[in-house]
């Protein structure tokens, strides 16, 4: 037990768990948190796979991250109990007895007499200590002589433990938010409502709008919202990147927009090969099958559609973006009971069509730049841990506050009795501030001298 106390309170395995922490930190960063399996086998291919074994697609709250945590906390608590007491006796119920040869080892020491007897000095000392430079004095008489301590802004002894208490405040914070927050996205059209998870309330996209730059590209996205809590309308603002809207400990952030291809509807041109004259237009939505006996077939459908095609490994057809960068469907027509045409056609590219059934067909297809409506994603964070963490880190600077500003200082004397007078043998220390306090101890000398 004794062993294993010592590896828990030992600086090396502060080190250790300090360099995992940050490599672990630094994944979290370098790989996206929380995407879809197929976003994550696009970018990374195989090694995906030993991502998700690793959990480091869900970094932060992965078991491996939660028990570096709670191990390092362990450590700062066994740090802090380990010296905690014999702080706590030394401000409380110090060792005050000395003798010369001790005070020898104080940088900041001398020895004088003065003709009056040990107690008066020992008198004059404590009142100027305690009265003129607020020291606590405390005082110890034995046969041989007279110990007299002095001790100077104690608290500061607990500057280290009070930042320790705050970093495991924090800790708490981030191991409830790993474990208790909660994300929801919210994909909004104009005029839609949706409820985030665990919230009582409802939230509904007013207006959403994109702005660009003079080159075209996106500048920011900006949806106006309101918040709708029990029937009624209690709030309305604008969100944009970075300005987040709080609502009953619900952050609404602006994280991106879409594209609605599902609703779109497709312009398809269709020309028979052996009718020149002949081109009908019809709009069909993906999945959707439309009659076209009255151009003298029977039907045409888009089986399938992707804004941005690629082809992928296995051959499997996928969609870089929802950005219309490279439009293609998957379109069938049927004409008594056979399929005149199947295969893939693609707007960028009008003349050409992949797959056996567009080859040689008798008809030609063409797809029409598509559009579809925007929508906007709005993030809804919940983060149980945030009050924690905001704690823990006011606790943390008071504790940087108390370590660094509040320099405990130690005075010691020892008043030995002489023939004709007093033996007086004093040495200081301070934390930090030497000069100021070798000042503060040569008046002391000086008024003693003379007093």
């Amino acid at each position: 037990m004794k062993s294993f106390w010592k590896f828990l309170r030992s600086l090396k395995l502060t080190i250790v768990l300090l360099i995992l922490l940050a490599v672990f930190s630094a994944i979290g960063t370098l790989v996206p948190q929380g995407r879809s399996p197929e976003e994550y086998a696009q970018r990374f291919g195989p090694a995906y796979q030993i991502f998700k074994i690793l959990q480091l697609d869900r970094a932060y709250k992965s078991s491996w991250f939660l028990g570096l945590l709670m191990l390092f906390s362990l450590n700062m608590i066994a740090c802090t109990l380990s010296r905690l007491p014999a702080k706590w006796r030394h401000v409380t119920r110090p060792n005050v007895k000395s003798s010369p040869d001790r005070l020898k080892v104080f940088k900041i020491k001398t020895t004088f007499e003065k003709n009056v007897p040990p107690a008066e000095a020992a008198e004059t000392a404590s009142r100027l200590l305690a009265r003129r430079r607020r020291f606590r004095v405390f005082a110890e008489k034995s046969e041989r002589n007279i110990s007299l301590l002095g001790l100077r802004r104690s608290s500061g002894w607990f500057g280290s433990d009070i930042v320790h208490f705050g970093m495991l405040v924090i800790l708490a914070g981030g191991i409830t938010s790993s474990l208790g927050s909660q994300d929801t996205i919210l994909p909004l059209f104009e005029g839609g409502q949706m409820r985030p998870e665990g919230a009582a309330f409802m939230v509904r996209l007013d207006k959403f709008e994109t702005e660009y730059y003079e080159e075209g590209m996106i500048k920011d996205w900006k949806s106006t919202l309101t918040i709708i809590d029990n029937g009624l309308q209690v709030r309305t603002g604008t969100i944009e990147v970075n300005r987040p809207m709080k609502y009953k400990g619900y952050n609404l952030y602006q994280s991106g927009y879409g594209l609605n291809w599902e609703e779109t509807a497709l312009e398809i041109e269709i020309r028979k090969n052996e009718e020149p004259d002949f081109s009908r237009s019809v709009f069909v939505k993906p999945g959707q099958v439309v009659n076209l006996q009255e151009a003298g077939l029977d039907s045409v459908a888009v089986r399938s559609f992707v804004p941005d095609f690629i082809i992928v490994e296995g051959g499997r057809v996928m969609s870089r973006s929802d950005e219309p960068h490279n439009p293609a469907a998957y379109i069938e027509i049927l004409n008594g009971g056979e399929r005149l045409f199947y295969g893939w056609v693609f707007s960028n590219h009008p003349g050409f069509k992949a797959g056996p059934g567009a080859e040689n067909s008798p008809v030609s297809v063409f797809l029409k730049k598509p559009r579809a409506f925007p929508y906007s994603v709005i993030e809804a964070r919940r983060d149980p841990g945030t009050l924690l963490i905001w704690i823990g880190s006011f606790i943390l600077s008071a504790g940087l506050v108390f370590a660094f500003y509040l320099r405990p200082a130690e005075i010691r004397m020892v008043f030995e009795p002489l023939a004709e007078g007093t033996l007086i043998s004093a040495g200081g220390s301070v934390r930090g501030g030497a000069e100021a306090f070798r000042t503060l101890f040569e008046d002391l000398i000086r008024e003693m001298r003379s007093a």
